[in-house]
């Protein structure tokens, strides 16, 4: 019988177990997965079993960013705790990860963890984590993997939130040899802090435009409005909606005055944006 990439993930999800251990158990075990359990049980090799369903709300974030400061890697890693979330160790193997990503490109999680360990060859990322739950006894899990490019150095800006709980990450255009490392570190704090569902008004889909609408017409008859002034008063709740919601029409965090956009911040600054992305663990 075939053994598919897939057959060997699924048994080490099952018992934590690295992938030449869990392939070679359903070899031994002609694709039947109970047996294969069992196969790794009586080896005494599934030491992690009884983890590897646990909750993995708690975590860090990996971060690489090349020398040459052309990519950026990000890699969340959950466990069971925050005792584990906070270990020196737990975190370097976090940002090894994040370096692996940077290296090799591979960003989907099966191929990720079937891949040879670029830190240690001798091993994939799935025997790697499997190595970990065995020594910490928590289950550890790779949650959301990103992996951003850009042509230039100088157009990739970050944040990294206490306790890499969280990331704000920004790519900038039109810099023109300006230095923007710090505004690209203030605006991936106002990512993280302000949480943007959308780049710019656009963006938002038109099913949840009209919802929105929907819900701001009906507050307004219910609260006695004339029917003639209820769509003025759902398009000017609208605008309050894309200042929630999209970054670029968001008041920036760093003004204490509350008054001024991320979209003024960066015309003041003679830049644009091209993209953004949050990570933040457990989400």
């Amino acid at each position: 019988m075939e053994i598919t990439a897939k057959m060997v993930m699924d048994l080490r999800e099952k018992t934590g177990v690295g992938m030449m251990d869990c392939k070679k158990a359903l070899k031994e075990s002609e694709g039947d997965m109970e047996k294969a359990v069992e196969w790794l049980r009586k080896k005494g090799l599934s030491k992690a079993a009884k983890r590897a369903d646990r909750a993995t709300s708690s975590g860090v974030i990996g971060v690489f960013v090349s020398d040459d400061a052309k990519k950026v890697a990000l890699v969340e890693l959950n466990c069971e705790t925050d005792f584990v979330a906070k270990n020196d160790d737990f975190a370097a193997t976090a940002q090894q990860f994040a370096q692996h990503v940077a290296q090799t490109g591979t960003t989907e999680l099966e191929a990720l963890n079937a891949e040879k360990f670029a830190m240690d060859d001798s091993k994939t990322i799935g025997d790697t984590i499997a190595d970990t739950i065995a020594k910490i006894g928590e289950s550890i899990k790779i949650g959301k993997v990103l992996l951003w490019s850009a042509d230039d150095a100088n157009l990739l800006g970050y944040y990294v939130h206490t306790g890499a709980s969280a990331v704000g990450l920004v790519e900038f255009t039109e810099v023109g040899g300006k230095d923007v490392a710090e505004l690209g570190k203030f605006l991936g704090m106002h990512i993280v802090a302000a949480r943007p569902a959308y780049f710019q008004p656009a963006d938002v889909p038109t099913e949840v435009l009209e919802k929105e609408k929907e819900i701001y017409r009906a507050e307004a008859l219910q609260s006695g409005k004339p029917e003639q002034v209820v769509d003025k008063i759902a398009e000017g709740k609208l605008n309050k909606f894309y200042q929630d919601n999209c970054l670029l029409k968001q008041m920036y965090v760093k003004d204490p005055q509350g008054k001024t956009s991320v979209e003024k911040v960066l015309s003041e600054n003679g830049v644009k944006l091209t993209r953004y992305a949050r990570m933040s663990v457990g989400e």
